[in-house]
């Protein structure tokens, strides 16, 4: 069976971040079309242009945490799609300078609320409002994190964020499963781009200005960052009739960090 979305309607939350992007480019490249979902209209117009998709991409303005905006980006995405057959729940944040890596105490319940508002109602909102309109064969695959798994000092936000990511998963997938869809999520560790950037950031804020030697591969086993791009290859298979037996499963891509 290949990795074939020939025929497949996607849509991608946060495709303007690293990872929704770099998702987007691999699967229309199996031939999917995709509707990549994002607040940020200049950053989806840049996407846009640098995917060069034609109409095989259609870029959507919206936000996750509205259910008002998410109920409008899934009508428009079903009208201009005909169908989705797969949801990449891929918006999330790490909570900005004040909360992406801090003591408990010193994390204002502000940050702490918009992390929950984007990493956990956003991909509750999304997980209500795409399964009414989903048929069988289709395919969730919700953006946990290691950190939901393993969860780091520092990080009491994200990581609570995240592990509530892998109940809803797990819920989810119970309940789609007479329906024939399926719902896992992915599980990366540390990956080039911006949001471990800020991570970083917010630990070098609590080191008083200096970074843990070897931070960059430290307790990794293949001893460096993943790269999107790899993360991606895992999304195309649980997005694709390949994994036609795989739900309800928590799948780390972090290179044996959670070994």
């Amino acid at each position: 069976m290949s990795y074939s979305l020939d025929g497949k309607g996607v849509l991608i939350t946060g495709v303007a971040g690293d990872l929704g992007r770099a998702t987007a480019a691999r699967l229309l490249l199996a031939g999917a079309q995709v509707a990549g979902v994002d607040r940020d209209v200049a950053a989806l117009a840049r996407v846009a242009s640098e995917l060069a998709a034609g109409e095989a991409f259609v870029p959507l303005e919206g936000d996750v945490t509205d259910e008002d905006s998410v109920v409008a980006y899934m009508a428009q995405a079903v009208a201009r799609l005909g169908h989705i057959d797969v949801l990449f729940n891929n918006a999330g944040v790490a909570g900005g300078e004040t909360a992406a890596w801090a003591p408990i105490p010193t994390v204002s319940r502000e940050a702490f609320e918009h992390v929950f508002d984007v990493n956990v109602i956003g991909v509750f909102l999304n997980l209500k409002h795409v399964l009414p309109v989903m048929q069988r064969g289709a395919s969730i695959i919700n953006v946990s994190s290691i950190a939901g798994l393993r969860p780091p000092a520092g990080q009491v936000a994200y990581a609570a964020s995240k592990a509530a990511v892998i109940g809803m998963t797990t819920t989810a997938a119970q309940e789609a499963g007479e329906q024939g869809v399926r719902v896992n999520c992915i599980n990366p560790g540390p990956l080039e781009g911006r949001m471990m950037e800020e991570i970083v950031g917010g630990l070098r804020r609590s080191r008083g200005g200096s970074e843990p030697p070897g931070m960059r591969g430290v307790g990794i086993p293949v001893g460096r960052w993943g790269r999107v791009e790899e993360v991606s290859e895992l999304v195309l298979f649980l997005a694709s009739d390949a994994s036609s037996f795989v739900t309800g499963a928590v799948h780390p891509v972090d290179g044996g960090l959670s070994a």
